[in-house]
């Protein structure tokens, strides 16, 4: 959603590169123990609710996080964070 929702998503032929780019992933679903987890981050860190479930997410299956917005998530110790 949130690449989406980005500035460079505003055309057309970038939705549908970012599309295809999405459609290599595999999607996880936040169940209870993510949502359980992601309230962890945000009452431990005050991060916004959004980048505490994708950090609840990466935490909840041990996977590294890329993002342009390292700043958003940095201050959560239990995740691994790298700047694309």
């Amino acid at each position: 959603m949130e690449v989406f929702a980005g500035k460079d998503a505003e055309k057309i032929q970038k939705r549908k590169l970012i599309s295809e780019l999405l459609s290599q992933f595999k999607k996880i679903n936040p169940d209870n123990e993510i949502f359980r987890i992601a309230g962890e981050f945000r009452r431990k860190y005050g991060v916004s609710i959004p980048d505490c479930i994708i950090a609840a997410t990466a935490y909840s299956i041990d996977a590294d996080l890329f993002t342009r917005n390292i700043n958003d998530f940095k201050r959560i110790r239990e995740i691994r964070v790298f700047e694309e």
